[in-house]
């Protein structure tokens, strides 16, 4: 796996094996950057650290 885009490549190993729908699995790699990063930035972690 390579190590910058490993999470679109579980997501098409889950696509294969187990119908796992994500917009990661057809995306285009010159995409996936941009997309995980603004993924990341709308996580609340305020809120997540919270529950920890």
């Amino acid at each position: 796996m390579s190590m910058a885009y490993w999470p679109q490549e579980v997501a098409q190993i889950l696509h294969k094996r187990m119908a796992f729908e994500h917009p990661l699995v057809f995306m285009p790699r010159k995409e996936v950057h941009d997309y995980l990063s603004e993924a990341i930035n709308n996580v609340d972690l305020e809120n997540y650290l919270r529950a920890v």
